[in-house]
This record gives C-alpha cells, sequence and structure tokens, in this order.
C-alpha cells in the first residue's frame, strides 16, 4: 500500500443502480484497497480502504470504519456464521486475525 501511494495510486469503490450504470456515486477513495466482501443480504459492502475495515451501505448512504485508527487492517471475510474476519496489526499487540458480528 505505501508503495502504491508512492506512486499516485488509488482505489475508489462506486455504486450505480442496475437500471443506470452511468450514475455511479463514488462512496469512498484512498490507497489500494486489501480485500472486498458482501453481506449475504447484499445492504452491505465490507472493505478495506485506507489500511482499516470499513462497512459501507450498498445504497452509499453510510460508511463506518470498524477498525481504530492506530490498527492496520485488510481482508475482510464474511462468513456463513454472520461473522466479519479480517487481519489486524497494531504497533502493542502485533498481528493477529479478529471477528467482529454486524448488528
Amino acid at each position: 500500500s505505501e508503495l502504491s501511494a508512492e506512486r499516485g495510486r488509488r482505489d475508489s469503490l462506486h455504486i450505480a443502480s442496475t437500471d443506470d450504470l452511468s450514475r455511479a456515486v463514488e462512496i469512498a477513495r484512498g490507497t489500494p484497497g486489501d480485500g472486498l466482501t458482501w453481506a449475504p443480504d447484499s445492504r452491505w459492502i465490507f472493505a478495506g480502504i485506507r489500511s482499516r475495515i470499513a462497512a459501507l451501505s450498498a445504497d452509499g448512504r453510510d460508511l463506518v470504519y470498524l477498525t481504530p485508527d492506530d490498527a492496520e487492517a485488510a481482508w475482510p471475510i464474511w462468513t456463513n456464521t454472520n461473522d466479519i474476519w479480517f487481519s489486524l496489526e497494531s504497533p502493542d499487540e502485533g498481528s493477529r486475525v479478529w471477528r467482529v458480528r454486524p448488528e
């Protein structure tokens, strides 16, 4: 991610209605992302953005970060138990795998 940021590359997430793809709306932009997963009901997208895990509503109205500012997180995976698993690395605790159950 740092090398990509130094070269000026960015990832961008857009949403668009299936009946008019020309009207896409950008809902997030940052350094190249690390992972993307959809909720089973297709109402939420979970993505690695700016070294954090973000929950984005499919309509683009809500963006909530699930991880703290001082940790680097990536590779969210939605499981069939309705949990989101992802890797998290913090200065104090090192690397580990986290599980979050969205409500």
